[in-house]
Formats: structure tokens, sequence, C-alpha cells
């Protein structure tokens, strides 16, 4: 199976990348386990969100917030884009359908979101941000990047744009085929 990904480690799905960035606290680091991969982009950009991800839902418990990273991306989009249809989200959300339903019904129970029918077809779903949303998103904002300023801490200004313009020709390298990519942005 190494030689498979050695022959071509483009293809490799996001599972495998989720399961070699669990690495942080163990003994073996990724660069160690798989050498072959030290030099692409992809795998520590995998393992960077994982432990952003982590930071980022850590500090919102201790902060006494009730939401999670995921939450926020949906109320953040709601608010910037309008009710948006459930099957838009789970897009942005990256979550299959049955996940984001229990996500929605999640939020729909802790009063952040409502689903209402749409006007022009009765077969959408559109999920629309509450006031509770609107204020829970608020009460959110502030912690969220506050903690990008923490983790980006000792980066230079010049050091940032780099990473930006690599990102971005990852992602539009990423988005070659119209068909298979959609521009999603949640800002």
């Amino acid at each position: 199976m190494k030689q498979q990904f050695v022959r071509n480690p483009h293809r490799i799905g996001i599972k495998l990348f989720d399961a070699l960035s669990c690495t942080c606290n163990q003994s073996h680091t990724f660069a160690s386990m798989f050498p072959e991969f030290q030099y692409y982009l992809t795998p520590w950009l995998a393992k960077t969100m994982r432990q952003v991800d982590a930071h980022v839902q850590r500090r919102l418990v201790e902060k006494g917030l009730d939401i999670s990273r995921i939450h926020m991306m949906v109320l953040k989009t709601v608010n910037h884009r309008g009710p948006q249809p459930q099957t838009d989200l789970a897009f942005i959300t990256d979550r299959d359908k049955t996940s984001l339903v229990r996500l929605i019904d999640t939020m729909v129970r802790k009063g952040l979101v409502v689903r209402e029918l749409s006007p022009t077809d009765k077969r959408v779903n559109l999920i629309k941000l509450t006031p509770k949303g609107l204020v829970k998103l608020k009460e959110a904002e502030p912690v969220v990047i506050s903690i990008f300023e923490e983790l980006q801490a000792g980066i230079t200004e010049a050091e940032r744009k780099v990473v930006l313009a690599a990102m971005q020709t990852i992602q539009d390298n990423a988005c070659r085929d119209k068909d298979l990519c959609q521009e999603i942005t949640t800002t």
C-alpha cells in the first residue's frame, strides 16, 4: 500500500490525511512515518487544520460558549448570505446529508437557526439565523479572531503574504475543473 502512495501521492483521500494528522502527541511524526510526503504541502495543511480546529473548539468551550466551530461556520455563512439551502450548507461544512441534518437539528434545538420552506421550491429547506443565533455569533466572533491572532503570532506580514499566495495557488489548482469545485467563502 505504501508503494501506491509513492506512485500517486496526489490522489490520496482526505481520510488518510485525517488519520495521519493525528500524530502531534505521539512519538512518531508524520514526516518520520511517511518521509516521501515531507515535501508536499497538503498533508501539512490537513494536520495544521486539525490542530487549529481542536484549539478553536477548546477555546470556545473555555469561554463558556456552547457552540462548535461548525456551528460558527453555519451561523457566519447564513448571517453573511441570508437564508441558505441545507444542501449548500452540506457543501460548506463538508458534511453528508445525514450528518448535516443532525447538525441543523442540534442548532434548531439550541435556538440558533430555524428551517423554513423555500418560497420558490417547497422541496428545499432554507436555514435562517435566529436573533439568538446572531447574539451567539457576535459573542463567538471576537474569541475566534483572538485565537487566529494568537496562532499567527510570530509570523511576519511578508510570510503571511507568501502563505496566502501559496494557498490561493493550491485552491486554484484544485478548482481547475469547475464542475467539481464550487467557490465557497464564509466570510
